[in-house]
């Protein structure tokens, strides 16, 4: 009712309503974004913070061991595409990492379109320090200077050094689109 009928984005439920065990299932359909339990030097009511909206796409790749992608929402057309992505810091994080999407012929890593930004603005990486915090991106769009014969990747790179994070398998991005001509 109020995702669907009342248009709301975000709840923020009591800690204790949250982990009932009858509550379990409605909750499991939420994005939980960041849990506020009562550490010593807060006050207040304990409670948990959801986007009533799920990740469209999930996805699993682990930058540096420090920061994972979890997901994205993503909406092509035939002369952009739209996308924002899903992290969540693996341990604290002390660099002000940058995210790269770059746009590149299926077989090269020419890069046709790019666009270079904070993974979440106004949180710079260094921020990140709660393991169980979900950042929600903002969204990024790219031209398409062709239609097919494309994919689009990304990754993080340290803006100072240039170093970009390696995922476990050695790369230095991941891909997250792509799109062929049909024969």
């Amino acid at each position: 009712y109020w995702r669907d009928e009342r248009g709301m984005l975000h709840a923020i439920v009591p800690l204790e309503t949250a982990q009932r065990p009858e509550n379990q299932e409605y909750f499991a359909q939420l994005l939980r974004l960041k849990t506020f339990a009562n550490p010593p030097y807060q006050r207040g009511t304990e409670v948990v913070v959801y986007r009533t909206i799920p990740i469209q796409t999930p996805l699993e790749a682990t930058f540096g061991d420090q920061i994972k992608l979890i997901g994205m929402d993503f909406e092509p057309s035939d002369v952009a595409v739209r996308l924002r992505l899903y992290w969540q810091p693996l341990r604290s994080v002390s660099t002000a990492y940058s995210l790269y999407v770059h746009l590149s012929p299926l077989d090269s890593r020419q890069v046709l379109a790019q666009q270079d930004s904070a993974p979440k603005a106004g949180r710079p990486t260094f921020t990140w320090q709660d393991t169980n915090e979900v950042l929600v991106g903002d969204w990024v769009t790219l031209n398409l200077p062709q239609p097919c014969d494309v994919r689009l990747v990304a990754g993080l790179y340290d803006p100072a050094s240039g170093e970009r994070l390696r995922l476990p398998d050695g790369s230095d991005f991941v891909e997250l689109w792509r799109k062929p001509c049909t024969q």
